[in-house]
């Protein structure tokens, strides 16, 4: 049976659709929320220093948290992806596999895949359409993808 997988994601929220035609009609499958990715990054590490002094005089500054957090989560997150595709692959639920995600998320997908799913993927759009509608999603799907 052939049948292709649309995953619509960013770096916190994914939605799972199964083409049901080559006219772009979609079914929603599931949706996934990972809410640590949406989080501060001063709120995913230990408490430190919020502000330093200068090293002369006694002006002090704002310590900003580094962007590492935030990125770890969101790596995390492309893995539980990538987890839940292996399972749905192993169990031959589908083929064929589009991808909808902001570029900087949809090259970390991309690379958690790695290249098993490399020749499953038919279509990638660089853009976020998570809260988007169907129709929204089903109009941005190029039909000779999803041939059915």
């Amino acid at each position: 049976m052939q049948a292709t997988w649309i995953v619509v994601a960013d770096s916190s929220r994914a939605r799972f659709f199964r083409a049901t035609s080559s006219k772009g009609k979609l079914i929603e499958l599931e949706a996934l929320d990972h809410p640590r990715s949406r989080a501060k990054a001063r709120d995913l590490v230990e408490s430190g220093p919020t502000t330093t002094f200068a090293s002369v005089g006694s002006a002090r500054s704002a310590v900003g948290p580094d962007d590492a957090p935030q990125i770890h989560e969101h790596e995390v997150f492309a893995r539980k992806l990538a987890e839940k595709l292996g399972h749905a692959r192993f169990e031959n639920k589908f083929d064929k596999l589009g991808l909808m995600a902001p570029p900087q998320f949809l090259g970390t997908l991309r690379g958690v895949l790695g290249t098993q799913f490399a020749k499953l993927i038919v279509q990638t759009v660089p853009k976020d359409l998570t809260r988007a509608s169907l129709d929204q999603v089903s109009a941005h799907l190029e039909p000779t993808s999803l041939s059915i």
